[in-house]
């Protein structure tokens, strides 16, 4: 009987260790996306894009300042929550569960100019 407990403690860590793992993964793999998007979207002279990207294990938070020239300036920031993970036990604690795999899913908001929380 304790060989079944110690086999079965084994496999739970393993697979939670699994499972933290993967949203580390995938956490690095949505800050370089971001910052891809980023890149390809100040290509345009008239638009001018700066971000700011906090990673952390299960979520991660970014600014993105958007500046424009033409027709008249403009100026806004986005907040973005992402979570990430193949499975997002973050934003299944938020927003409801389900167990499509995903490698991230973003919500995103229009931020006051003031950067303030970045809570979304």
């Amino acid at each position: 009987m304790k060989r079944l407990w110690l086999v079965l403690l084994i496999v739970a860590g393993s697979l939670l260790g699994l499972l933290a793992g993967s949203a580390y993964w995938a956490g690095l793999h949505a800050e370089k996306r971001y910052w891809s998007y980023l890149a390809a979207g100040s290509t345009n002279p008239q638009v001018q894009l700066k971000g700011e990207y906090r990673r952390g294990w299960w979520t991660s938070d970014a600014i993105t300042r958007i500046n424009t020239t033409a027709p008249s300036p403009l100026s806004f920031n986005l907040k973005h929550r992402i979570y990430h993970g193949i499975l997002p036990v973050a934003w299944w604690l938020q927003q409801g569960f389900s167990l499509q795999p995903v490698q991230a899913i973003a919500r995103t908001v229009l931020a006051p100019d003031g950067l303030g929380p970045m809570n979304c």
